[in-house]
């Protein structure tokens, strides 16, 4: 469905414009992913300005809902649902510029945020979801629902192992209690991120009453 979606908005010029759009949107956001992951993790200083870039998300995300008004105010009853996925879409990119600067701000906490322990195991957790956020972008281009599905059960159990891992810090007695809050905030937006990417993934296979959700097959619900 999601592959139909995209060429009726590739045949507007409004929608297409957004379309184009949503994917500097998700360009945007992985970047600043990436960058705050590096400046909490490996103490890297972002080679931009991260404040910077998560106004420009929201910028694009204001312009988007703009063209895709203007053309339903035009259209009224074309592409209607293709404009409310696009719309639920840019929603969970903008909502993960937010939790990535979230993640950057975590070196406000401290004075000498330089000597911040961040756990091997986050680290990876963030490369992985890196890469998720690399192929979610491949597969908004594409539509392809197969290639969602799979992103989708990828994510879904990073989440739930999140949850475990915050409950498991509390037992790790070798972290200093600084150490501790810094990871497992870390953690919770490492967690929130993922949620978001699935949620795009959603709108890719998902019909649009069940954006948002994980649906389940027979298979995996037994």
């Amino acid at each position: 469905m999601f592959r139909q979606l995209l060429a009726i908005l590739k045949k507007g010029d409004l929608v297409s414009q957004a379309l184009q759009d949503t994917n500097e949107m998700l360009d945007k956001a992985h970047n600043i992913f990436d960058l705050s992951v590096r400046s909490i993790a490996d103490k890297e200083k972002p080679e931009q300005d991260i404040y910077q870039l998560d106004r420009e998300i929201n910028a694009l995300e204001k312009k988007i809902r703009r063209k895709v008004l203007e053309h339903l105010s035009i259209n009224p009853q074309q592409d209607l649902i293709a404009s409310l996925v696009l719309t639920s879409v840019i929603i969970s990119i903008e909502r993960i510029g937010d939790y990535s600067k979230n993640i950057y701000e975590l070196l406000d906490l401290y004075e000498d945020s330089d000597k911040i322990r961040i756990d091997e195991k986050l680290r990876k957790d963030a490369q992985i979801i890196s890469a998720t956020f690399a192929d979610t972008k491949k597969t908004f281009k594409t539509g392809d629902r197969n290639e969602a599905l799979e992103l989708m059960k990828r994510a879904n159990p990073l989440k739930k192992d999140f949850d475990l891992y915050i409950g498991e810090i509390a037992k790790k007695k070798y972290f200093k209690p600084r150490d501790a809050v810094a990871n497992v905030l870390f953690s919770r937006f490492l967690k929130r991120v993922t949620a978001h990417l699935e949620n795009i993934c959603s709108g890719i296979a998902n019909p649009f009453e069940l954006i948002g959700f994980y649906k389940q097959t027979d298979e995996e619900a037994d």
